[in-house]
Formats: C-alpha cells, sequence, structure tokens
C-alpha cells in the first residue's frame, strides 16, 4: 500500500509543477488533497474520468480567476499520466526481450506502446505549433463563441509546452509513478503460488492499467482483470487465474483511496491569500 500511495503522491508533484507553469501558485498540501479526491472518485466512478472531474469540480470552487486554464492543466496532467503508462510498459517490454523472450505478442505490445507513444508526441508537437502560430482572430466569423475558450486554451498551450525542461521532468515523473505501481503489482503477483515472474506481472499491471483508464465500468473493473489475464496468459507457458492478482491489486487501491475519501469528507475549498494565489504571465 505504501508504494501504490508514494505513485499516487508523485502524481500530485507533477500536477503541482504543470499548474506552477501555467501561473497558478498552489500549496502542495492542496494540490495533494485534491488528486487524493480524484483517486477516491476515480475507483467509484467509469474510468479515470471520475476523478478527473472531481478535481476539476473543487479547483474551480477555490479559484476567483483563472479557472478554465486550471481545469485544463487537469487534461495535461492525464496526457502526461497516460503518457507514463505507455512509456513504463515500453521500459518493461524492453527489459524482457533483452532477456530472450522474443514472444510474438510481446512484439506486438512493444509496437502498439512505441506507436502511441509517437501519435501522443506528434500530437503533442502539432497542438503546440497550432497554438503558437495560428491565431484566434483568423478563426471564422460562425465560430466566434468559441474564441474565449479557444484563446484561453492556446495561452495554457503555449505556456505549459513552452516550458521544456518541466514537461521533462513531468514525463520522468510520470513514468516512475507508474513504475512503483507495476513493482507493487509484481510484489503482490509474487505472493500468490501460481504468480507468474515479477517482470511479466509488472508488464500485465501496466498494460491493465492502461486499460482501466477506459470509461465503461467503475474504476475500469473486470477491464484491468481481463486484460491483465489475458497478457499473463500469452506471455507465460500455464493456465492460472491471474485476474486474481489484478483483483487483490485492486482491493488494495480501493484501500488508498479511501485515504481520498477521508480527505474529501474533510476539505473545504476555500479561497485564501497563501493558497490559490495566481500569477499573471504573457506569451
Amino acid at each position: 500500500m505504501g508504494l501504490l500511495l508514494a505513485a499516487l503522491l508523485i502524481g500530485a508533484v507533477r500536477w503541482w509543477l504543470i499548474l506552477r507553469v501555467a501561473g497558478i501558485r498552489l500549496g502542495y498540501r492542496q494540490v495533494a488533497s485534491l488528486t487524493l479526491i480524484g483517486s477516491f472518485f476515480s475507483t467509484w466512478l467509469p474510468g479515470a474520468a471520475g476523478g478527473d472531474a472531481a478535481r476539476a469540480l473543487y479547483l474551480f470552487r477555490s479559484l476567483g480567476q483563472s479557472r478554465t486554464t486550471a481545469v485544463l492543466t487537469i487534461v495535461i496532467d492525464r496526457v502526461f499520466a497516460l503518457t507514463g503508462l505507455l512509456g513504463a510498459a515500453t521500459l518493461l517490454m524492453l527489459v524482457v526481450w533483452q532477456q530472450g523472450d522474443r514472444h510474438p505478442v510481446l512484439t506486438f505490445y512493444l509496437s502498439l506502446c512505441l506507436g502511441a507513444i509517437a501519435v501522443c508526441m506528434a500530437g503533442g508537437l502539432a497542438l503546440f505549433g497550432m497554438a503558437r502560430f495560428v491565431k484566434v482572430t483568423d478563426w471564422p466569423y460562425w465560430l466566434r463563441k468559441l474564441r474565449p475558450f479557444a484563446h484561453q486554451l492556446r495561452e495554457t498551450v503555449v505556456l505549459v509546452m513552452g516550458h521544456w525542461p518541466a514537461m521533462l521532468v513531468c514525463t520522468l515523473l510520470s513514468v516512475l509513478a507508474s513504475a512503483i505501481v507495476a513493482c507493487g503489482i509484481a510484489l503482490i503477483g509474487s505472493a500468490f503460488s501460481f504468480g507468474p515472474p515479477p517482470m511479466i506481472s509488472a508488464l500485465a499491471g501496466v498494460v491493465g492499467n492502461v486499460s482501466s483508464a477506459i470509461p465503461l465500468s467503475p474504476g475500469g473493473l473486470g477491464i484491468g482483470e481481463a486484460v491483465f489475464a489475458k497478457v499473463c496468459l500469452e506471455l507465460g507457458s500455464t493456465f492460472a487465474p491471474y485476474s486474481t492478482i489484478y483483483l487483490a491489486f485492486r482491493i488494495l487501491m480501493m484501500l488508498v483511496s479511501f485515504s481520498g475519501g477521508l480527505v474529501w469528507l474533510t476539505y473545504s475549498a476555500k479561497r485564501s491569500d497563501e493558497l490559490p494565489t495566481t500569477i499573471k504571465l504573457t506569451t
């Protein structure tokens, strides 16, 4: 449980850094509280969207200005979280590959992850280029109602993605958080007599976490278990109830998320001079 909580707190550091780059100065304690609240709702609502919506709601209430920018940082933070999962999965696959396991399924998953990372990088660069060089005033007249939001989106993207050293740190933090969770899943798998090798458990866990983010069931329940079992079965040599391992991981995550529930019960989104101070930045 300690590893899972540490991963959440590392994710809070990442979001805190994104907020600071965007010009919104919130204390880490408040950001960590909102992160735990988001984790709690992500456990009980479909996919990761429920937790992000909860974060956006409480963040929106706590700020007097720059609310749109603050909410957009949640979207950016979610993109980094997904990038971290893909990065951790790719690293684990490369390690398994170097150990001599050249299974065709592993090759397929590796190609899929590398392709997804390439698409994310290309999309990020395209978005930054559009935000940097396409003027909102050039939009057609019939899109004028979207201009205020588009202008805020443009400023946020240019601010955040223009600080590439901070974005590199956010990427490394994302990979680190995902790797810590993968280590936790590997430890859980080692507690079962039928558990696969630790590297396969970690790899299957990361792939299962990516699948659980799809908003089809509360917390991705059933989806992550099925994907985890499928990866273990394809990369392993024996049949076993592998989904039990991921279910045990999910139960531990639920226990960790209860801390977010306690924070939610006691959290009060109040404006304060020392917490939601906003700094106006120009591009």
